[in-house]
């Protein structure tokens, strides 16, 4: 385990004190910004007012300052969950408000097979296995648990989704168990929806098409999964949707390993692009958040 600090400390450039009254703790790199979360952005009299503007509001985790312009950017994340979000600005001066707790940390910080995971102000990398999906192969995850915006008929329902499902009719009869979720519309946006049953970390997803009768697979996909606020948002990287390159046939498995993992309950693939039509077998792979 290692404190913020020691985090700080450890990256590749150099953070220096602030001569601020009120601000004894905070850690800062001159010709830094932290870009895509900024709050809110005014003018300010000098650094120590924008310390105080960020300190006053509860969202503010750091700050950038310009020093010739003297505007002052209230930042809602940090360079600890946004690190490739840390660029150069010859202008500005970017802050850490150290005595905010960080909700979450980059799993860049950790080696492979291990996820950053924030504790008050330390932060510690934890094994994460990948090898094991949550259970909606396994049929853990109920029929219930798997839901999606449309369906094209009977037998075709979205708990058929499952990785490496099949028809289990003979003959095979479409319209009893298609062996797979199809949607109702061929309509980029429509999903296909599991309930984890809690709040777990996502770290790898997998993909397959229709098993059996026509050529449909998913060629394209996004996620999307429900955050802490109750409304789902799409995953993205560097402030992008991450787009998934998924199936070219009806039956290879296609994983995908998160570049950083979820923290969700709910996730749900969002067909970008399809071939025949959008049908889809899928998996969820992650680990327990640890106590």
């Amino acid at each position: 385990m290692y404190s913020v600090l020691g985090l700080l400390m450890s990256l590749p450039f150099i953070l220096h004190d602030i001569s601020c009254l009120d601000c004894p703790s905070t850690y800062t790199q001159t010709n830094f910004i932290l870009k895509h979360h900024v709050l809110s952005s005014t003018t300010v009299k000098n650094y120590q007012e924008c310390y105080d503007k960020c300190a006053s509001t509860t969202d503010c985790h750091s700050m950038n300052f310009y020093d010739r312009s003297q505007r002052c950017e209230l930042n809602k994340g940090s360079h600890l969950s946004n690190p490739v979000d840390l660029v150069y600005n010859e202008q500005g001066t970017y802050s850490v408000h150290d005595s905010r707790s960080v909700a979450t940390c980059s799993d860049k910080y950790c080696s492979t097979d291990t996820i950053c995971v924030m504790k008050s102000n330390n932060f510690e990398c934890k094994d994460c296995a990948f090898a094991f999906g949550m259970g909606v192969d396994s049929r853990k995850i109920p029929n219930s648990a798997i839901t999606e915006s449309s369906t094209v008929r009977s037998g075709h329902e979205p708990w058929r989704g499952r990785l490496n499902n099949f028809p289990n009719t003979t003959p095979y009869n479409v319209g009893v168990d298609a062996g797979c979720w199809s949607a109702g519309s061929n309509t980029a946006g429509e999903y296909l929806q599991v309930d984890l049953g809690h709040v777990v970390y996502v770290t790898m997803v997998a993909t397959q098409g229709r098993p059996y009768g026509y050529k449909q697979y998913v060629r394209k996909y996004s996620l999307a999964y429900k955050n802490s606020d109750n409304s789902f948002v799409d995953y993205k990287i560097a402030n992008n949707v991450k787009i998934f390159q998924a199936n070219t046939d009806m039956t290879t498995i296609v994983t995908h390993r998160l570049p950083e993992k979820i923290k969700t309950q709910y996730i749900r693939f969002v067909a970008r692009e399809w071939y025949g039509h959008i049908s889809m077998r899928a998996e969820v792979y992650g680990c327990q958040i640890p106590v």
